[in-house]
This record gives structure tokens, sequence and C-alpha cells, in this order.
């Protein structure tokens, strides 16, 4: 996997990160790394940009997220971005996750940290109620984000 880290917002506390253990709550989209030349968005290759914020529990085994993500979102301070590439195996694994992530497919995630609950109390930034995990499947935007800033 490659970790791309955008640097810290400003005035953010970067010596508050999350740890195993606590629940955390991401922004995110998921782009193919090498997106067919034909592709309908112009290239892009992404696939999905999610809407709503997706919470998972750093260090479980096997992990609650994405594998790649439980290891770059202890290094994200609370908005901090990041972009993460990574082989089938770090993602959905070797048989993707048709019909939006083809078989054998590399992916490039971009992550921004919404923030993070403790087990031994206390909320840093937004986390959604539990139960609201992640938006489903069938509820997949995909948008142009080739302008982004």
């Amino acid at each position: 996997a490659y970790l791309q880290l955008e640097d810290a917002p400003a005035g953010a506390n970067v010596e508050q990160r999350p740890a195993g253990g606590d629940r955390v709550a991401l922004h995110w989209n998921v782009s193919l790394a090498y997106p067919p030349l034909d592709d309908e968005d112009g290239g892009t290759g992404l696939i999905h940009v999610s809407n709503e914020l997706y919470s998972f529990t750093l260090g479980r085994d096997p992990p609650d997220g994405i594998p790649a993500w439980e290891r770059a979102v202890p290094q994200l301070c609370l908005n901090q971005r990041c972009s993460i590439r990574v082989e089938p195996v770090r993602a959905f694994g070797e048989d993707g996750a048709p019909p939006l992530i083809p078989p054998h497919e590399p992916l490039i995630f971009d992550l921004e940290l919404a923030g993070w609950e403790s087990p031994m109390g206390g909320i840093v930034g937004t986390v959604p109620p539990r139960g609201d995990a992640a938006a489903a499947a069938d509820d997949f935007d995909v948008i142009d984000v080739s302008e982004k800033a």
C-alpha cells in the first residue's frame, strides 16, 4: 500500500489521533487505480463517493473496515485527509465487490477523518450513532472529482 498524507488542517491538534479500540468515522471515496480509457466518468476511475460517514472500530480481528485503513487512520488527526493506493488483498480481496469493484483490482481510497469515539468515553469530531455505519451498496453516487481542491 502507498499512503500519501495531506498536511494537517490549520489549528489541528496533531498530537491527538485515534488508537486501537476507538470507533472512527470517515468520509471516503474509492477509485480504480488503473481506470479504463473509455471510462464513463472521463478516465478518473471514480466509482464511489460516500454521502454518509462510515464508522468502524480500529484494531478488531478480523478488521471491521478495509484492511489498509487500519494502518492509515491512526496516522490522521481530526479532519486530515489521505490517499491510499492498495492492492486487492488489502481492500476488498481478490474477488472484488461486484458489480462496482472488479476482481483483482487495485484501488485508490481518499479518506478524511471526521472523528472518533474512545471506549473510555469521549468523542472527538463527528461520529454517527451506532447502527448508522455506512450507506447501503445501492445508495452509491458517482460524481466527477477531477478538479477537487
